[in-house]
């Protein structure tokens, strides 16, 4: 059975980047170019990865893993992943452009994203398919 923490570590750590993650993508300058902005955000997010890999795969003794290994074992999801990350980014940064409250936005993103709507969304696509056959 996991320990309690483990199990409130990964929200903690949720809340604590979500909250300042919005508040700066409020506070980038309309005047940046956001796709530049994003670009050093990735950059960022891409040594901070590369540097927790190799932090893990530090303390693996002589089963160390490679990156390229790794990279081998992946399929469709991690770029797609990618993209998802970057749509969401630039959704939000131009939703806050064009004078979304804070506290709104999040709230609409989050209300309309349920599963439940998600699962009906997808419905209805297969629906609007299978009609158009």
């Amino acid at each position: 059975m996991e320990p309690p923490a483990a199990s409130i570590a990964p929200i903690l750590l949720m809340i604590g980047a979500k909250v300042p993650y919005t508040v700066v993508q409020k506070l980038t300058p309309e005047e940046v170019d956001p796709f530049s902005s994003l670009c050093l955000t990735y950059a960022v997010c891409l040594a901070g990865a590369l540097l927790l890999f190799l932090l893990t795969t530090a303390k693996g003794g002589a089963g160390q893993r490679s990156l390229r290994k790794e990279w081998s074992k992946l399929n469709w999801c991690a770029p797609v992943f990618g993209a998802c990350l970057l749509s969401m980014d630039v959704a939000t940064m131009a939703m806050f452009r064009v004078g979304w409250d804070l506290s709104v936005g999040m709230l609409v993103l989050f209300v309309v994203l349920s599963g439940r709507r998600v699962g009906g969304i997808a419905l209805s696509i297969v629906g609007v398919v299978l009609v158009s056959l």
